[in-house]
Formats: C-alpha cells, sequence, structure tokens
C-alpha cells in the first residue's frame, strides 16, 4: 500500500505512537492553515473487495472539526467507482464511523481503499484516523437511491453532465447519505429520440420532452430528471468540410478554399441583416431577417464558364423556402447594359435536395438549371431570399463537376536492386552504399535545392528515392571526401522518367571552405544520345574518371554532390569513390617530426612552430595560389604543414605586417618526397606598409641539388638563411608576403620562423645627447619638426619615391627625433600647406649620423600657382660633407644653418612645397627643422626704376602698339606663355 497525494494538496502525514484508539500507534494528519490536506490510500496492485459490505473507521481531532469527506473508489488516478462520507463532524474523543459499500460486486479491481480530505476554512488542526477495516457482517438499513430530480434545458446536440446521485442508508440507527459515482447506476430514457443518457451524461437529440431515470442493483432511485429539448437557434457542428479539388473551385466563402474578393455580403438595396460568426473553428455567415440579400462581388467578377456547379451549405431554424438567384452583367461588365441576365432558383421541403431545419443541407445547383442566363462569364451579383427566416451560410462556390479522365498508371519502379559494386574496401571511400561502411553525411537533401527525398528499400538494399528532382543537393560538409588518392566515382541510377541527368562534384579547396576562393567544381552531362547514355526503366552503373571533371582543381575536399534533372523521379544506389589501380603509388611520408629548434624565444618571431607561440598568419595559400591543398598533419605528435601539387603558395601577413629589423636569420624545416626545387621569396611592404606603395621590395633564393643547404628527398633539410642573403630587400620592418614556389610537388614546411642569432639584437648607434635647444624667436620661425616650436603640417616625411629602409620617431633623453634608416633619399612633402618663407632668411636642421659621407638639403617651390609642374617650379640642391660649412662630422650633432639666398636656383620661395633630404645608404637622426628670419629683413629685392620711360613721340596712325600709355594696344594673349 502506497499514500496517493491529490492534486496541489499539502500533506503532513506519520505514524504517531502516543494517540491510538487500539493497538500500538495511529494515522495523524496535519490539516494546514491554508489549501488543503488529501490523499488516498492505495494498493500497489488492483484487489478484489466484493466480498464486503462496509468499511468502518475510528477518528478524532485535536479540537471540534468538520472534515470535507471520507470515501472509498479513489486512487488519486481513478474514480470509477467512487463513495464519499461529505461533512463529517469530529470531536476530541475517539468514534467509529461506517461506509456502505453501494454494490460490492462491482468492486472487483480497486485500488483506492481509502481516502479523505480536509480543508483549512475552520484553520490549521490535527485529525487522527485507527482501526480502518472493511467488513462483511454489519448491518445496515434498506438503500434508499437518489437522482435529486429537477429540470434540464437542452439545444438539439448540447451534452451535460447529471449531478451525482447520492443513496442513504441506516447504520446504528441514523441516515447516512453516500455521494457516487454515476457508474453505480443504470440509466434510461423515457424517450430516445429526444435525449439519451449514459453514465451519467445526457445528450439532447431533437426537441421535446424526456424523463431520464436510473436504478441502483435493481431498485428505482427516487427524483427523476426532466430533460426539455429546446428549438435549436444556431448549428452545433460546422457544415461538412468540401471535398472539391481547389483547382476547380472559385470560392466567395470557404475556410477550405481562397476565395475572391466580395464588396458586400449585404447590398444596400436588400432586406437582411449580416453577420460574421464561427461554429467552432468554422466562419460562418448569419442572416437574420433574411427576405432577400444582395452579394455583390463588382470589384472581382466570376467568370464561371468552365464551372458546372454553384454549392452552397445552409442551416435554418425556421426557413419554409430558399432561393438563389445568379445575375451576369453580360460582356459588357456593367449593370443594366442591355446584354444582363438573371435566373433564380427555390430550395424548399419538397425540393431535391429538400430544406430541412435545425440540419445543414448541403446544395449543388447544376449551373444550366439557370436556364435564363445569357452567359456565365460575367457573374457580378448572387441573391439570397427566404421567409423573413434566420439562416446560416457557408461554403459558397462555383465548381466544375466534369469527369475526368483516370489519371495515368504510377511510374515504374526498380523490381530488383542495383548491382553490388566489388572493389577493395581499402581502396574505397563509400557515400551511400550496403556493400562499405559509409562515411556521414549532412544532408540528403539540401536546404537550396528543389528535390523531395525519401529512404527506401528494394528487398534488402538501401536506396535514395528522388522526387520532382530539378536540384538535388547532396553534401557531406562535415566530413569531407579526401579522393586524392583515388581514380573513379560509381553511382548506380534507375528512373523511370528522366530525359537529362548531370552529375557536379564540387570541392571546397584547401581552406575547406565554401566560396573561400579557392573552391572549384565540374558538371557531366548524361542524355539519351551522350555518353555515358542515359536509359529508362534499367539500373546504370557509372563509373566516371575523376580526370574528366576538369575543371576541379583538387579532388581532396569534395563536399558536394549536386544532381540535376528535368523534375524526374530517380533512384540512387552506390555512391562510391574508388582507385582503380591506376593510380600512382603513395608517395612516402616523413616517419619522424623535424628537429626541434632550440633558439631562445626571446629572439624569434615564429609564424609556424609548435615550439614558440606563432604570431597571426593570414593564409598559408592565398587566393592566387597554385596548390592543389595545404593542410596541417601531424608527424609523431608535431603539427606540420603539408603542401599537395605545390607549384606556389602565398603565405600572408595583412593583418599585422612583421617587424623583423632586428633579425638576423629565418629558418623553416623542409621534407619532400619528390620535389626537385624550392624557392623562398620575402616580401616587404615598404615603409607606407601597403602593397604597391611604390616602396615594396623583394627577395628570392632557391634551394635545389646544388645549394646549400641542399635539397634532398625523405629527410629532413633545415633551412637557415642570413636575411641579407635577401639582397634586393630594402628593409624589412614591414614583412607581409612569403611565396613558397616549386615543381608540382609535395612538400612538408615545419618551424617556420625568423631569429637573431648571436646574443642580443644589434643596437642602432644613437646621439646620447638630444639636439642644441633652438634659440630664436617664435615670431621669427616657421617650423617643420621641432619640441620647441608649433609645427606647421607636414604631409610625408618620407613620401612614395623615396629610398630610405626605416623611419621612426624615437626620444634622445626625451626629445622627439626623426630616425632615418639606410637613407638613400627622403620626400618631405608640404602639399596641404605650402610654406610660405618669403619673410624668412634661413633653413635650419640639426642632424647627427654615426656613417653619413654626405647630406644633401633640396628645396623645391612651386611657384605661384602653387602646382607640381605648373611652368613655374625651381628647385635648388645644397651638399653638407666633410669640406662644406658647417663640416659634416659623424657621431655628433651638426648644427645646419642654410641661407635661403645661397639656394640660387630657387625662383621664389612662397610656395614652398617639398624638402629632400639625401644622404650616403646612412642611419641619420634629424631634429628642429625649421625656416626663421635672422633680423637682416627680407630676400633681396631687385632694384626698381624711379621714373617712368620717355614718352613716345612716333604718330598713332603709324603705330601698332603692344602696351603703351600713349597708344591703343592690340590685344595680347599672355605675358608668359606656358
Amino acid at each position: 500500500m502506497q499514500v496517493a497525494n491529490f492534486a496541489n494538496a499539502t500533506n503532513n502525514l506519520s505514524i504517531d505512537p502516543n494517540e491510538k484508539y487500539a493497538g500500538s500507534a495511529s494515522l495523524k494528519i496535519e490539516v494546514p492553515s491554508s489549501g488543503y490536506s488529501g490523499a488516498a490510500l492505495a494498493l500497489v496492485k488492483s484487489a478484489s473487495l466484493a466480498g464486503y459490505t462496509t468499511l468502518s473507521f475510528w477518528a478524532k481531532a485535536s479540537a471540534a472539526k468538520t472534515v470535507s469527506l471520507f470515501g472509498i473508489g479513489n486512487d488519486s488516478m481513478s474514480t470509477t467507482y467512487q463513495a464519499e462520507l461529505k461533512s463529517v463532524s469530529l470531536t476530541t474523543q475517539w468514534k467509529q464511523y461506517t461506509i456502505v459499500l453501494p454494490m460490492p460486486s462491482k468492486l472487483t479491481a480497486e485500488k483506492g481503499v481509502f481516502h479523505f480530505s480536509a480543508d483549512s476554512k475552520q484553520g490549521s488542526y490535527t485529525l487522527w484516523l485507527d482501526d480502518i477495516v472493511y467488513q462483511s457482517s454489519a448491518k445496515v438499513g434498506v438503500a434508499k437511491p437518489s437522482l435529486g430530480g429537477g429540470t434540464l434545458s437542452l439545444q438539439p446536440g448540447g451534452t451535460t453532465k447529471l449531478q451525482q446521485p447520492q443513496v442513504t442508508y441506516t447504520v446504528a440507527g441514523s441516515p447516512q447519505t453516500l455521494t457516487l459515482s454515476p457508474l453505480y447506476f443504470d440509466y434510461a430514457s423515457s424517450d430516445a429520440k429526444v435525449a439519451t443518457v449514459k453514465a451519467g451524461e445526457v445528450t439532447a437529440v431533437a426537441p421535446g420532452v424526456a424523463t431520464i431515470s436510473a436504478k441502483l442493483g435493481g431498485q428505482d432511485a427516487e427524483g427523476n430528471v426532466i430533460v426539455e429539448v429546446l428549438g435549436a437557434t444556431k448549428p452545433v457542428q460546422p457544415a461538412p468540410k468540401p471535398t472539391h479539388a481547389a483547382a476547380k473551385v472559385i470560392s466567395l466563402f470557404s475556410d477550405v478554399y481562397k476565395s475572391i474578393l466580395v464588396d458586400t455580403w449585404s447590398a444596400q438595396w436588400d432586406q437582411a441583416d449580416v453577420t460574421d460568426i464561427k461554429i467552432g473553428n468554422d466562419n460562418v455567415k448569419k442572416y437574420t431577417k433574411m427576405n432577400f440579400a444582395g452579394v455583390v462581388f463588382a470589384l472581382q467578377s466570376i467568370d464561371a464558364s468552365k464551372m458546372t456547379h454553384v454549392h452552397i451549405d445552409i442551416w435554418s431554424p425556421d426557413a419554409q423556402l430558399f432561393k438563389l438567384k445568379l445575375v451576369d452583367f453580360g460582356p459588357d461588365g456593367k449593370f443594366q447594359g442591355g446584354d444582363d441576365s438573371e435566373h433564380e432558383v427555390a430550395i424548399d421541403p419538397s425540393s431535391m435536395p429538400k430544406l430541412e431545419n435545425n440540419k445543414w443541407v448541403s446544395v449543388n445547383i447544376a449551373l444550366s438549371a439557370f436556364t435564363k442566363l445569357k452567359g456565365k462569364a460575367n457573374l457580378t451579383q448572387m441573391v439570397l431570399s427566404s421567409t423573413n427566416a434566420t439562416v446560416f451560410v457557408d461554403n459558397l462556390y462555383f465548381f466544375d463537376d466534369q469527369i475526368q479522365p483516370p489519371p495515368p498508371p504510377p511510374p515504374a519502379e526498380p523490381k530488383v536492386a542495383a548491382p553490388a559494386p566489388t572493389y577493395q574496401p581499402n581502396k574505397v571511400v563509400s557515400v551511400f552504399s550496403d556493400a562499405y561502411q559509409s562515411i556521414s553525411v549532412d544532408a540528403w537533401s539540401a536546404a537550396w535545392d528543389q528535390a523531395d527525398v525519401t529512404n527506401i528499400k528494394i528487398g534488402t538494399d538501401n536506396v535514395k528515392k528522388y522526387t520532382n528532382l530539378s536540384v538535388a543537393g547532396i553534401e557531406v560538409l562535415t566530413n569531407s571526401v579526401d579522393a586524392s588518392k583515388l581514380t573513379h566515382m560509381r553511382v548506380d541510377l534507375w528512373t523511370p522518367d528522366a530525359k537529362s541527368l548531370k552529375i557536379k562534384l564540387v570541392d571546397f579547396g584547401a581552406d575547406g571552405k565554401a566560396q573561400g576562393g579557392d573552391d572549384s567544381e565540374h558538371e557531366v552531362s548524361l542524355g539519351s544520345s551522350q555518353l555515358p547514355k542515359l536509359v529508362t526503366e534499367k539500373w546504370i552503373s557509372l563509373d566516371l574518371p575523376l580526370k574528366s571533371f576538369t575543371g576541379l582543381k583538387g579532388v581532396s575536399s569534395l563536399a558536394q554532390i549536386v544532381l540535376t534533372s528535368n523534375k524526374s523521379i530517380l533512384y540512387v544506389d552506390n555512391i562510391v569513390f574508388y582507385d582503380d589501380g591506376t593510380q600512382q603509388p603513395q608517395l612516402p611520408e616523413p616517419k619522424d617530426a623535424a628537429p626541434k629548434p632550440t633558439q631562445d624565444a626571446k629572439e624569434v618571431i615564429s609564424l609556424f612552430s609548435n615550439v614558440y607561440t606563432n604570431v597571426a598568419v593570414d593564409s598559408w595559400a592565398a587566393l592566387g595560389s597554385v596548390v592543389k591543398s595545404v593542410k596541417d598533419v601531424s608527424v609523431k605528435g608535431d603539427q606540420v604543414k603539408k603542401y599537395t601539387g605545390l607549384t606556389s603558395a602565398t603565405v600572408l601577413m595583412l593583418s599585422k605586417t612583421i617587424n623583423a629589423s632586428k633579425m638576423s636569420h629565418i629558418h623553416m624545416d623542409v621534407w619532400t618526397p619528390n620535389a626537385k626545387q624550392l624557392k623562398v621569396k620575402v616580401v616587404d611592404f615598404g615603409q607606407d606598409g601597403a602593397f604597391k606603395g611604390g616602396d615594396d621590395s623583394e627577395h628570392e633564393v632557391s634551394f635545389n641539388n646544388n645549394s646549400n643547404p641542399k635539397l634532398e628527398t625523405g629527410k629532413w633539410v633545415s633551412i637557415d638563411l642570413p636575411l641579407q642573403s635577401f639582397s634586393g630587400l630594402k628593409g624589412l620592418s614591414n614583412f607581409a608576403q612569403m611565396l613558397l614556389s616549386s615543381d608540382n610537388s609535395v612538400v612538408y614546411i615545419d618551424n617556420v620562423y625568423l631569429y637573431h642569432q648571436g646574443g642580443q639584437p644589434p643596437v642602432d648607434p644613437a646621439p646620447q645627447t638630444p639636439a642644441p635647444t633652438p634659440t630664436k624667436a617664435a615670431a621669427d620661425v616657421i617650423s617643420l619638426f621641432s619640441d620647441l616650436y608649433t609645427n606647421s603640417k607636414v604631409d610625408s616625411w618620407a613620401a612614395s619615391g623615396s629610398q630610405v629602409k626605416g623611419l621612426n620617431e624615437v626620444a634622445v633623453k626625451g626629445n622627439i627625433t626623426k630616425k632615418y634608416s639606410g637613407l638613400s633619399s627622403a620626400k618631405v612633402t608640404l602639399l596641404s600647406k605650402h610654406v610660405d618663407a618669403s619673410k624668412m632668411t634661413h633653413l635650419h636642421m640639426n642632424i647627427w649620423s654615426p656613417d653619413a659621407k654626405a647630406f644633401k638639403v633640396k628645396v623645391v617651390d612651386f611657384g605661384k600657382n602653387g602646382a607640381l609642374g605648373g611652368g613655374d617650379d625651381s628647385e635648388h640642391e645644397i651638399t653638407i660633407d666633410g669640406n662644406s660649412k658647417p663640416k659634416l662630422e659623424n657621431n655628433k650633432w651638426v648644427s645646419v644653418d642654410l641661407a635661403l639666398k645661397d639656394f640660387s636656383g630657387l625662383k621664389g620661395v612662397s610656395k614652398i612645397s617639398q624638402l629632400l633630404l639625401s644622404s650616403t645608404n646612412a642611419l641619420v637622426y634629424v631634429d628642429n627643422v625649421f625656416f626663421y628670419s635672422d633680423g637682416s629683413g627680407q630676400q633681396p629685392v631687385a632694384k626698381q626704376p624711379t621714373a617712368g620711360a620717355p614718352k613716345p613721340t612716333k604718330a598713332a596712325a603709324k603705330v601698332i602698339s603692344l602696351f603703351s600709355d600713349i597708344y591703343t594696344d592690340v590685344k595680347i594673349d599672355t605675358w608668359s606663355a606656358a
């Protein structure tokens, strides 16, 4: 036995050894202050109680309380034969209570042997139960069953449950009333045409009056129930659902079909009211006071010329007549245009179908019955008429009921399975076949395709059946097929109707990603006149050489198979890739990992190595690479890059270029089974860090049988290249690309890194003290670069076309200084804001160099028009060396003050737009670049005449004047030609 809690009950049941009627303990129940306590004592397995007549128990409470109920026949899951004693009064003293079993013969399989429910309306309290006993000897009085009497009113089709019946017994001289399950009683109706009853539930059938009676064990129950079924006011059930094919229907109103636009369901000129209601979930039009209702659909008139019938479902409690009129506006489509026509058909109790009240009547009227209609291509109105009645309308539509030819026979199907392939399993990659272990397939009908697929069996063989096949996408994205060591694709096909078929293979390339830039695909076609030939109703075993898919760049990442046909049926089996034995023998692979690098990590910039932390590499085979595949493989636990079919592979570091200016060598370990040569090209993007920015540089080094180190097959070759051997490089501060080239071979690469050899990286010589602090007054200065003054805008200190390996700003004892590395020429541009130095006398700068043999300063003025190449540009260059003044000296600051008048090639200095700083591929530090006035005034101005020229005396008639205040001048185009 177990305690089964009732729903939402708050139960606290326990065994109490302190309170008991007899024996050693009682059942203690704590009734909560809110909610209720309720549970059943239920048997685990059903048992028969048919041999007992009563259940007795002893009970008491902590205070005088009324318990909601005690009973039998409820196990918290079922109440089939429930009997309950309700509103039981308890005191603080033990008292015995008895429940009579109404019909013990029915209790043959019971679990609920006792239950209780106590609410908290009287506050919290405690009750105790003891000696709960089933007995068969107790004497009880005669049973008096009762239905409770009363009258019920229902609409036809309505249902209701009778109140729970009761029975009263005399127990110990007192009446005891039990509330019972209806299943104890046998019910009857006096008129089953009016109302029926079953298990205490009454169903109204038709208007009238019926009496419901019952017996308990053959004894009549008192208090019969009167059921009055009223005349119905609306249908209880929706109209029958139409079954005509939608393609042959023109609907005005129906939940089953898409309906046309109806202007109004109750025209202004009619005599009826209409509302939209629902019967269940079905939308219905309800007309009241219907004499005639105008349904108008002029905006979307109906061409019913290909229809045969009009259908309508009607339900009415009171209509004696119903008419349906069709109105056609004729070819002109206008009301009263001279070609209108109409006809009306009546439905009444004598018609077929006949009009009946309180039930749905489905009316199908042949359009041929509307004999006065001249046509039915411009139907615009329908008039529904009745006898001032209430009429419910549903499913109003036209339909074509012409007899159609029998459907074509179903397409043929294969009777036998496809031939089983017999290739060696170790030479097969199976996508789908019962003959082999197949790989997992992500989709047999991709989301983007146009086909349906099902799994079927032919005999014991599994087959894919495609229907409506226009395009079917088979995707193996998670586990793409590496067919690089295989020669053919096999597939078995069977079709009853395909006229053409195409098979496409799609390879996702080295990156294994869709649209990753290296995808490739190829499609082969089958037809009745092509080879291989497509035939119907027989299995075709296709063996397609992979080399025939010529558009494929590789077959190591086959991720999609696409089947294309003419919306056909196609059975597919045995999709396998295999080696027919003509494939070249497998190339050797490295057995051991590459030698482990020993360089100090602090002196290394690693691109790829398990030993070091690697910098970001955007791609190991970027767009434009010519390589079949590149992937990471493991050799004795070490990750290695494997290039297959390597012709060229571009390694990109665009997201973050590498500053290798402090590195001395580049290292990589190479293993190849068949390469005859390997080339390594290093590309630096120059000072601007941009591809083709004008300062890119590159250099390539080759390895072969004669190089050092020698390129050998079948062993790891460790390459350590001094970066100075890449002589074509102008610098290595923006190392952005590395190009690996070979002869369409297999190459394994590991431990690709840059490093510095020989202790700490070399440090460029640098001044130990900052440049001398300028003393010129700011008002007399136009500064380009100085911590002391406000600087004018400079567009670039090493513009495009400059020849300099590096340009940085460094701090010398806190003073910011320009540092040029490998300076041959640096173009300083002032295009956004030209310098007007017409009031300045000198150009000043401080320079420091450990190795410069000469230093040149060129000043370029763009002339009055301020444009490069405008015809009035001018420039001049001055050299500072060991013989100049000031003298160029290494490892010390040299203050250069150049008088602008010494730049004799300049025509003016009001539009200074460029400075060109040149040296001998040297390291040069530059500071305090500015123009200034030394107080001696502006630049010398050429002398001008103080008086006008002598006045001409020639007669005007004999003069052609170009310029004179005396004569009339001819027109001059320009006084300073370009």
